[in-house]
This record gives C-alpha cells, sequence and structure tokens, in this order.
C-alpha cells in the first residue's frame, strides 16, 4: 500500500530556548490529526521528488491542533548535530518538509479517570496538544496534570501553557531528578487515572517501571513507543540493571 505523502511549506522557524527551534508548517489540503499525534518529516531531496531515507526522515511529535490552523513541532539542534538535524537546520522559511506516517499513542482517553502526563525535557511539546484539548473540552476526564522534568531554566512552553491553563489542569515542572520520581509514586497511588510518558528511552523505561512497582495497572501506561519497541526497550534496560 502506498503511504501517502503531504508537502508543507514551512510558515514560521523561531528559538523556544537554547537550541531548541520550533518550526511552524502550513497545513497541507486534506490533513488532519488528533491531539497527541506523531509524524515522520522528511527534508527532502528537491522540489521535484518525494523520496526519502533513513538519513532524510525523522519521527517527531505534532505539537499544535489542527484549529490552530497550523502543524508545528519542536526540535534540538545541538552544535554537532546528525545529518538530519543538519539539513533541517539549513531550511528557510517558505522551504517544504515532506510529511507522512502520522498516528497518535497519546489520545486522551475519555473514561471520567484522571489523566497524568509524564515528560522529560522537550517531549512536553507532546503533552502541549493534549493539554489545549482538555482545556478546550474536558469532558469524560477528572482532571489533568502535566509534570515535566527538565534542567533549571530550561523549560519550553512553560509561559504559554501556564496562562492558559484551567481549574481542572496541574502543570508541574521540576528540576530535581529525585523530587521529580518522588512525584511520579505520589501521583501513581491514585489508580484511577491513565499516566501517558514521553522522553528518551531510559526516562521512559525509569518511569514506566516506577509505575508498575507502585501497582498501576500497565493497561493505564500509555508510553509514547510501539508496543514492540517498548517490549525491546524494557528487556534491555532490565539486562543493564542486573
Amino acid at each position: 500500500m502506498e503511504i501517502k505523502k503531504y508537502r508543507s511549506k514551512i510558515a514560521e522557524i523561531r528559538e523556544e530556548g537554547p537550541g531548541i527551534i520550533a518550526y511552524i508548517l502550513e497545513i497541507p489540503d486534506g490533513l488532519t490529526w488528533e491531539e497527541g499525534a506523531h509524524m515522520h518529516a522528511a527534508v527532502p531531496f528537491s522540489s521535484e521528488s518525494d523520496e526519502v531515507t533513513k538519513e532524510t526522515v525523522r519521527h517527531l511529535s505534532v505539537m499544535s491542533l489542527p484549529a490552530e490552523g497550523n502543524l508545528s513541532f519542536t526540535t534540538k539542534i545541538s552544535e554537532n548535530p546528525s545529518a538530519y538535524k543538519k539539513s533541517l537546520s539549513e531550511l528557510k522559511e517558505g522551504d517544504e518538509l515532506i510529511l507522512f506516517k502520522f498516528g497518535t499513542r497519546l489520545k486522551p482517553e475519555r473514561t471520567g479517570k484522571n489523566i497524568v502526563i509524564l515528560t522529560q525535557g522537550i517531549a512536553v511539546a507532546a503533552a502541549r496538544p493534549v493539554i489545549l484539548s482538555f482545556i478546550r473540552n474536558p469532558e469524560g476526564i477528572k482532571s489533568l496534570t502535566s509534570l515535566n522534568i527538565s534542567r533549571p531554566g530550561a523549560f519550553i512552553l512553560k509561559d504559554e501553557l501556564e496562562g492558559i491553563k484551567s481549574p481542572k489542569t496541574k502543570l508541574i515542572w521540576e528540576s530535581d531528578r529525585d523530587d521529580f520520581l518522588r512525584m511520579v509514586e505520589n501521583l501513581s497511588e491514585d489508580k484511577d487515572t491513565f499516566f501517558y510518558i514521553a522522553g528518551g528511552d531510559n526516562f521512559i523505561f525509569r518511569t514506566v517501571s516506577i509505575l508498575k512497582k507502585n501497582g498501576v495497572n500497565p493497561s493505564d501506561i500509555r508510553p509514547d513507543r510501539k508496543q514492540e519497541k517498548m517490549d525491546i526497550l524494557m528487556q534491555e534496560y532490565s539486562e543493564e540493571k542486573k
């Protein structure tokens, strides 16, 4: 089956923090997505070809909702970036990206439970559309808590989200790792909760392990990874801890 690809023009490029860049794209005709979505974004070889390779594409979280009128994502570009990040950093407003394979593993359940979103660093961008969706329509969700851990002074989207949160929305920004883990343990005491997790592999492994250790039902834990990837990750990190 042929994969549907969309060409999307970059409308704006802005810095969200040191080395953290947001790309705001135009929404191609016929494209829509759900809150908590992810996608593949490729830097095209040319304006004529939609061919992509592993070196020219990355899996990214969408940080906007269709109702906002744009499709956006954030990424960190270091001083010594990968070939993909280097190509991405050379793009200008008006250039295009190729988007495909949209899906979602963070779409909030509206079954009357609480929702807790646990994120690391810029992965809070994956939580942003879920938070916005809840603020606009809290139906079927008792409350929403977002807990993000980042380096001191490195929180992105904090001012925006704090400025629009609702009474049933709790936003926690933590820099101390031990305090973060204690908060996760405290939050896991309420079993009437879905836990959504986004971040690096080690972060996801440690967070999932804590939740399971504290008796959270695995069906209530929703990491931002494919199940087969999670199975491999949990096995590999478990063996490293032996």
